[in-house]
């Protein structure tokens, strides 16, 4: 991750950006290949979440006009998604929480799953089962 001082120093150095595409994702940093050139860049990180990339996804990157510097990474360029995917998969560790207002969804690690609301809504057109070891209505 750069430091402040470090992203003053490109800034005054001057930054070329360019596309090009990720041939190596390593400890030390993005390898980017763009007009036959090799820049080893650093991954801006722009939320809470790892940023991710990975060899030949397309990117947009800052390289410093001075050799030896790292350039950055500034983002995937990636087509708009058409359609649904087919599936989705939300991984946690621990624990992953949907949560909205009064209501949430609380998957555990140790496998257990608890849906809070106000109110809560079971619909079905077929059957409607409701299975357990034991089974606690109120």
């Amino acid at each position: 991750m750069l430091k402040e001082k470090e992203i003053l120093a490109l800034t005054a150095e001057g930054l070329k950006l360019g596309r090009g595409e990720v041939v190596e994702v390593a400890p030390e940093g993005v390898m980017v290949l763009a007009g036959g050139k090799r820049h080893l860049c650093e991954l801006l990180q722009t939320c809470a979440l790892p940023p991710t990339v990975a060899p030949e996804d397309a990117v947009i990157f800052a390289a410093p006009e001075v050799a030896g510097k790292k350039g950055i990474v500034l983002g995937i360029v990636a087509a708009p998604a058409a359609g649904k995917a087919e599936k989705l998969v939300i991984e946690a560790e621990r624990e992953i929480v949907i949560k909205c207002g009064e209501g949430s969804i609380t998957v555990s690690a140790d496998g257990k799953i608890a849906i809070k609301g106000t109110h809560l809504l079971s619909r079905a057109t077929g059957i409607n089962k409701i299975k357990g070891g034991s089974v606690a209505i109120n």
